[in-house]
């Protein structure tokens, strides 16, 4: 039987409880489904920079000039790399949905399968790849201006700087405004690409797609703003620290060793490696983005609530619309429609009095009838 969890508003400590809860009983899943994408996706990866580790190799061990042909190899790897990042980042976006949508499932104490997590992403990745075009055009774009906004400040006010300070005095001068300015295009950076951190989750839970969905996300993720932003951010640097932690080593040894013979094994070991490792740890950041879309969720919108409601009404729960308006049953992954003609159960049941008959007297009424 699978494991319920308490869906209640969580802080920063029951966040990390419930994810490494969750991560630690769903282990198997979450790994399989994330090592079923990650794993052949790294290969190919590797395999398309074959030909530059075994120049790199035979340069630094005397392969000798002819051993390989420096125009050849990056010839293969321009032909390669683009369509190798294609499929890795395809590959990365199934990952993502099927371990999103594994997440909320047993996260709300239900059952489900690798296949049927691929399957929920499959059956609309169209519209799945285009909501997540869409999410990192406005990523470019927004970094973009944060970026490039500042460097034109800061060239602007060098000119005007130069032309009234000294030369010591505008370095220091422009030397401050230069890491003022910069530190705000990188506060402003972490915002932009952070901002949309709840598209898949709105994707996949409440079946939302194109800019339905990214605006859906940017309303809940500027519901609890800071708390969303440094934990998302604090968990990233974590998982980025470990994974170079678990794969560095391997790296640095399959590149001194993969020359000659001994090519093909470290590439198969350096794949095999890469991949594991995304696999393990790629699931603690998706279950933190979804455990923080349930969060404000269940802050904002009451859904553990609704959840509860559904229970104990005997149906499935639905997602409710965030903007006021009733969302019809079935709309929503959760929704189920009622069979014709099935009474409400919580309608009030009909009054005794006929619509067009007198009203019942008030019995404090003390005065005698009219007549």
């Amino acid at each position: 039987m699978p494991t319920t969890y308490r869906l209640r508003p969580l802080d920063f400590r029951d966040l990390l409880d419930d994810t490494f809860d969750l991560y630690k009983d769903n282990f198997v899943l979450f790994a399989s489904i994330a090592a079923v994408a990650y794993l052949p996706a790294q290969f190919l990866l590797n395999l398309s920079l074959a030909p530059l580790t075994a120049m790199s190799a035979y340069s630094r061990y005397g392969g000798g000039p002819g051993s390989v042909n420096p125009a050849l190899a990056l010839g293969s790897v321009a032909l390669t790399v683009p369509f190798t990042v294609l499929l890795l980042s395809i590959a990365g976006y199934l990952a993502a949905g099927a371990l999103t949508r594994a997440v909320s499932e047993r996260y709300l104490g239900r059952t489900i399968t690798l296949g049927e997590a691929y399957r929920g992403v499959w059956n609309r990745f169209g519209a799945f790849l285009m909501t997540l075009f869409l999410t990192y055009l406005l990523i470019g774009v927004g970094i973009g201006l944060c970026i490039g906004v500042p460097i034109f400040l800061i060239t602007v006010a060098a000119i005007a700087l130069r032309a009234v300070f000294e030369s010591v005095l505008f370095a220091l001068v422009g030397g401050l405004m230069m890491v003022v300015i910069m530190a705000m295009a990188l506060v402003g950076a972490l915002c932009v690409a952070f901002m949309f951190s709840f598209v898949i989750p709105v994707f996949i839970i409440e079946g939302r797609s194109g800019p339905d969905a990214i605006s859906r996300s940017v309303m809940l993720f500027r519901y609890q703003f800071s708390k969303n932003l440094g934990t998302l951010l604090l968990i990233t640097i974590l998982v980025t620290i470990l994974t170079g932690m678990v794969t560095w080593p391997v790296s640095m040894i399959a590149a001194g060793m993969g020359s000659g013979f001994l090519q093909a094994p470290m590439l198969l070991i350096r794949s095999f490696w890469g991949g594991a490792a995304q696999a393990v740890l790629q699931p603690i950041s998706l279950s933190v983005i979804t455990l923080l879309y349930y969060d404000v969720r269940i802050r904002r919108e009451g859904f553990d609530l609704e959840i509860m409601a559904s229970e104990l009404g005997g149906g499935a729960p639905h997602a409710a619309d965030p903007y006021g308006a009733a969302q019809p049953y079935g709309a929503g992954p959760y929704g189920a429609a009622p069979p014709s003609g099935a009474a409400d159960p919580y309608a009030a049941p009909p009054s005794p009095v006929a619509p067009d008959s007198a009203p019942p007297l008030n019995p404090y009424d003390t005065r005698p009838p009219a007549g």
